[in-house]
């Protein structure tokens, strides 16, 4: 069978569920506001529930009640994918069905794979239900995952498969593997997005499915789609101080560093959680670390990080560089250059201020 890339391509973000109270009641009006500002920051998609979040923590008529919001609240300004686990092939169609009822699109679906034979035989069935598409759950945090000659059978053999999401070990060079076996015309996605964006964007993967910040992921992927991977680049590492990058980087991050790294923040110094990098520090989990800013500045003298001789401080001026300085009068002087023909700066953090009319007359 000869297939075509299905057309789903950037970020599809994954839902956060909102909570309130403590019976943590789900708080729809708050995911409401959620999709509505991702769907205005240009995400091509939703994951709602996703596999590693509250999947196993929710009722069935909670993701129903959580799916259903999100639908209505796109509007078919995205597509719509709910994650089905279920232990039996009965279960998972039906499942798959009363969600399709609340206006779901497509399904990412985990199935069993100890042999390619049950593999086979439990898409053959969900398929058979004529779904609009399929992505195949490959979720394996300490291995390498469902056989990639499995992968490939099933998107050739069955009409609604139309790709795969793949977390696993190794991921991006699966991607890549995943990529060159089926010509770029399966849908490779990958929910590592947090912290491997960059990575997949260049190995040419489709679609990327990180949580949170909307407008910083479409962003990098609009950048590097356009080739501007530089732009992209310094956006990805120089993650700004919003509330949902707030000890980004803590001990359950530190602890999936390989043994004996070091970190780097030239950042913002929010995004790290000063208490667990002084303990990796102490137990030589991290090597070293590299600071240019501190989430307090100017820098508490009591900070314990301070007293380590295996961490590097610079007082917040690691942009500071020649190629900046040279880039910085270089903007200036064509910027004043642009504006003085009448034409209008492209760098503008502000663009919307050339519609005032002392712009508009002058430009």
């Amino acid at each position: 069978m000869e297939k075509t890339l299905y057309p789903l391509r950037g970020i599809v973000t994954t839902v956060i569920s909102c909570f309130e109270g403590e019976n943590k009641v789900l708080d729809l009006d708050s995911v409401a506001n959620e999709i509505d500002m991702a769907c205005k920051a240009g995400v091509s998609g939703f994951l709602v529930p996703c596999l590693a979040s509250e999947q196993w923590l929710l009722s069935t008529e909670e993701k129903k009640a959580l799916v259903k919001r999100t639908a209505d609240t796109v509007a078919n300004r995205a597509k719509l994918i709910t994650t089905i686990t279920a232990p039996t092939t009965e279960e998972r169609i039906r499942l798959m069905n009363e969600f399709r009822d609340c206006g779901v699109n497509g399904f990412n679906m985990q199935v069993p794979h100890e042999t390619e034979q049950e593999f086979m035989r439990a898409i053959e069935a969900i398929d058979r239900e004529k779904p609009e598409f399929l992505l195949l759950q490959d979720a394996d945090f300490t291995g390498l995952g469902i056989d990639c000659n499995w992968l490939v059978k099933a998107f050739e053999t069955f009409p609604s498969v139309v790709g795969a999401k793949l977390e696993v070990k190794f991921t991006a060079p699966k991607c890549s593997q995943m990529l060159a076996r089926t010509g770029g015309n399966m849908i490779v996605a990958s929910g590592w997005g947090n912290d491997q964006l960059l990575e997949l964007l260049d190995r040419g993967v489709h679609t990327v499915m990180p949580s949170g910040m909307f407008e910083i992921w479409t962003r990098i992927y609009a950048l590097h789609a356009a080739g501007n991977r530089e732009a992209a680049k310094n956006l990805f590492y120089d993650m700004p101080s919003l509330s949902t990058t707030y000890h980004m980087f803590s001990a359950k991050e530190f602890a999936r560093m390989p043994k004996g790294s070091y970190l780097i923040n030239c950042a913002r110094g929010s995004v790290v959680d000063e208490t667990a990098l002084y303990e990796a520090l102490e137990s030589g989990q991290l090597a070293g670390a590299g600071l240019d800013v501190m989430e307090h500045e100017p820098f508490d003298v009591g900070n314990p990080l301070l007293r380590l001789s295996n961490v590097i401080f610079t007082p917040h001026v690691a942009g500071v560089t020649a190629q900046a300085s040279e880039r910085t009068h270089a903007l200036v002087v064509d910027s004043t250059l642009s504006l003085l023909k009448g034409k209008a700066v492209s760098n503008l953090a502000n663009p919307d201020v050339l519609k005032h009319p002392r712009w508009t007359e002058v430009l």
